[in-house]
């Protein structure tokens, strides 16, 4: 992984080919950057940033499936589906601290003496999150995968597809995004189900992430 991994420069004038290439690459770069810091120490920031530069990898890889070996995408995002994972569980495990923290300010004194007693499981909840994290940094398909990661940001399996302009491409993909959230809301229970929400929360995070990648060609 020693190798830089060159992220393409958009204008009007790219392929669609190009945006894949650009928006894998950013995730994938990121993650790479935060390797050495979640090995030496994981704080809540590389935690949290890791975190979110293989969700938006996984959201990337769905988006443009119709452009890539539809095998090979799959079985990717499958495969960092345990990254992303691992990265989760100890990231919510500090929000949930960071936010209990945050409310109990407002409480009573009388209320708030009791509070370290209270949240004691949960940092005990929360130091087992990144013990598992620092497991799963240790073994060995996470350098595999790190490097498979890597390859992919490089050299995408394209189909033909991968050649039109971006432009002529581009109302199609971030479409799909939109209708799929579209309807897992419309057929969302009432009141809806946990796993509906959190299907809708996937959804909601893939438009705003197809957007991102397409905005430098798109505007």
């Amino acid at each position: 992984m020693t190798d830089s991994i060159d992220v393409p420069e958009l204008d009007a004038n790219s392929r669609i080919g190009d945006v894949v290439r650009a928006a894998l690459a950013v995730s994938v770069e990121t993650l790479v950057r935060e390797d050495a810091a979640l090995r030496l120490e994981a704080d809540e920031e590389a935690v949290h940033r890791a975190r979110v530069s293989v969700r938006r990898l996984r959201s990337d890889l769905r988006t443009f499936s119709p452009l890539l070996d539809e095998t090979w995408a799959g079985g990717l995002r499958e495969r960092s589906r345990w990254l992303q994972d691992g990265f989760s569980a100890a990231r919510d495990a500090d929000v949930l601290l960071m936010r209990l923290r945050r409310q109990s300010a407002e409480l009573p004194d009388a209320d708030g003496r009791g509070l370290e007693a209270t949240l004691a499981p949960l940092r005990a909840a929360r130091e087992a999150a990144y013990q598992r994290l620092r497991s799963m940094l240790r073994e060995p398909r996470y350098p595999a995968l790190l490097q498979e990661l890597v390859d992919a940001a490089k050299r995408p399996p394209f189909n033909a597809n991968a050649d039109a302009a971006a432009r002529s491409v581009i109302p199609e993909i971030v479409a799909g995004a939109w209708s799929t959230l579209r309807k897992r809301v419309r057929k969302r229970t009432r009141p809806p189900t946990d796993r509906e929400l959190h299907r809708i929360r996937i959804a909601a995070k893939r438009v705003p992430y197809a957007v991102d990648a397409v905005a430098p060609v798109a505007g």
